[in-house]
Parts: C-alpha cells; sequence; structure tokens
C-alpha cells in the first residue's frame, strides 16, 4: 500500500524509530519560520481546518500497524502544522483506542494548543515538543513570522497552561539564530519563560541543513554550550541539552531499489537530507544510500546541492512529486 499521510518509520534525532503522521497539506501552516528546512510556507493561516479524509488516514494507520512494526513512537508532524487539522483529536482517540502499544508523540510551534475543542484528546499523548524561538513579539515576527492574529505573549501564557496541565512529557525546543535571538538581553527573558512554562527537558537546536530563508547560518556550538550552561544554572529540575545528530547501529541487509527510492523521495520531499542523513533515517547502509541517490539524480529526479554541511538532496522542480 502506498501512503499518502504516513512517512518513515525514520531514526530520528530526539524519538528513536518514528512513524510521521502528516495530517496537513505540504507547507500550510500557522508560521513561516525563516529557518524552516522543509520550505516556505505557501499557505500562512490560524484557524483549523478538515484538510485530510479520516477515514482514509485511519485506513492507512490500519495496514501499516496491521504488519507490527517496531516503533519507539507514532509522531503528529510533517511539512505543516499539526494542530491545523481539525479532526486530529479523533485521531488521536482512535489510535489510543487501537494500538495502546505504541506512544504518541506531536510536534508543533505551540500556537494552537489551546484549542478548546481537543484539550481532553491532548492529554491522552505521551509526548508533547513544542518550540519557542522569541519571547518579543518582533523577534518573533522576524524569526517565525506568524499569522497576523498570533502573538507571542498569548503564545507562551498557553504554552505555560498546557504545560502545567498535561501528564506526559514536554520538551521544549528553542532554534537560535546567530544576532536574532542569541543576545544577552533576550537570553534573560528566554530563561523566564523557561522556568514558567516548566518543560521537562529544554533542548537547544540551530541550522542543520538548508533553511528557507539562504541567510541563515548555524549558531556557533560554543555558543550553544555558554547558553545551555547559563539556562541549566539555577535550574536543577529541567534537563538543558544541545540537540546531537543520531547514532544509531545500522544493519546489513539487502535493499530493494525500488522500496528504497520511494522512501527517499518520501523523506525529501519534506526537508532536504545529505545521504548520511538519509542512512541514519532510513536505517540503511550508506553505500545503498548511494547506489539510490545516483539512480534518482540519473533518472532526473532529484537534484543535488553543496552546502556546509555537504550535498543536500531535494526534488527537481520539474521532477516527480
Amino acid at each position: 500500500m502506498k501512503y499518502k499521510h504516513l512517512f518513515g518509520p525514520v531514526i530520528s534525532r530526539r524519538l528513536g524509530i518514528s512513524l510521521g503522521v502528516d495530517v496537513v497539506p505540504y507547507k500550510y501552516c500557522s508560521m513561516d519560520c525563516v529557518y524552516c528546512e522543509v520550505g516556505k510556507t505557501t499557505h500562512l493561516l490560524d484557524k483549523p481546518e478538515n484538510f485530510v479524509d479520516f477515514n482514509e488516514l485511519i485506513s492507512e494507520l490500519d495496514s501499516f500497524i496491521s504488519e507490527n512494526p517496531k516503533l519507539d513512537y507514532i509522531t503528529f508532524s510533517g511539512a505543516g502544522e499539526p494542530l491545523l487539522y481539525s479532526r486530529i483529536g479523533e485521531v488521536i482517540n482512535y489510535v489510543k483506542e487501537n494500538y495502546s502499544q505504541y506512544k504518541l508523540a506531536l510536534i508543533t510551534n505551540s500556537t494552537h494548543l489551546n484549542r478548546k475543542d481537543i484539550q481532553d484528546e491532548l492529554m491522552k499523548l505521551d509526548m508533547v515538543m513544542p518550540s519557542m524561538d522569541a519571547t518579543d513579539n518582533a523577534t518573533f515576527k522576524l524569526i517565525n513570522r506568524p499569522a497576523s492574529t498570533i502573538d507571542i505573549d498569548s503564545v507562551i501564557t498557553n504554552l505555560a497552561k498546557f504545560s502545567a496541565k498535561f501528564p506526559g512529557v514536554v520538551w521544549l525546543e528553542i532554534f537560535f539564530i546567530p544576532g536574532l535571538n542569541d543576545s544577552d538581553e533576550i537570553l534573560k527573558d528566554m530563561k523566564s519563560k523557561i522556568e514558567l512554562i516548566k518543560p521537562d527537558r529544554v533542548q537547544l537546536n540551530s541550522l542543520d541543513r538548508p533553511g528557507t530563508e539562504p541567510w541563515v547560518v548555524q549558531e556557533d556550538f560554543e555558543k550553544l554550550e555558554k547558553i545551555k550552561d547559563y539556562f541549566q544554572e539555577g535550574i536543577k529540575d529541567i534537563e538543558i541539552e544541545i540537540i546531537k545528530k543520531v547514532n544509531k547501529e545500522l544493519f546489513d541487509q539487502n535493499v530493494d531499489s525500488v522500496e528504497t527510492q520511494d522512501k527517499i523521495l518520501t523523506t525529501i520531499s519534506r526537508r532536504p537530507c545529505t545521504a548520511q542523513d538519509l542512512s541514519q533515517m532510513l536505517n540503511l547502509h550508506i553505500n545503498a544510500i548511494n547506489k539510490v541517490l545516483h539512480e534518482l539524480i540519473s533518472i532526473g529526479y532529484i537534484e543535488g546541492i553543496r552546502q556546509d554541511r555537504g550535498v543536500f538532496y531535494q526534488l527537481r522542480s520539474i521532477g516527480c512529486s
């Protein structure tokens, strides 16, 4: 069965083996972040819509899970904000009622955690991974470029309220861009907001693959170390860490070229990846990945773009999608 709304499983830096559930169309989001690795937002909106055929999505989940896959998490994520899907609460209920052996995670930009119609359902998740890259509206608009009705004060207030009542695990992600959100004044305010939100963990992140805007560059690792130490000082019950690349053992296996092509195309349709990224995410030997990448380049489906961290592969605009 070919899946429209599921991707992976992939080996995630944060979630282990994760099956992705994409419940909004490509780049429908409430923000247009300058660093977004899946591309520029094409539809900026602030109200949930019924984007996905519910029965079709459930059929895909049933089909995939019928094979008893090894998963650490089923994760609502993808190329837009998952909480913009009006029926996400029903999907959460269905998975929890029928496949309770799997943990459920949500990766969100935090803008819709206050949706009153799905509060009970959100409480059934095992992990929520919200983001907060700014604490003032000027910086918020520079980095995250939200829909006009969204302001950062409300987002942070609602995030703190959600975290206080959520029975699962909250990992707060902060994405740093040199010169935009790493000044002493901003860091001081961020630290106070971390203490307000009280997540279980704070994860510091920076550019790893090409973002939406070419001027966005990676934060210096030494600077991230200093930020980590500053945040950790005086906060003993919240773990502060820098997100690093996953390092999982890969397995030698016979590789189906057509199946691997499909997995690679699905993965890089959401974000550009290096061969090493794909090797780790798809749990395939680097030689097998390189072989299939060459096949895809030769037939004109993908192209390689050289960046600081290596060659990133992405779909060609005239290729398949």
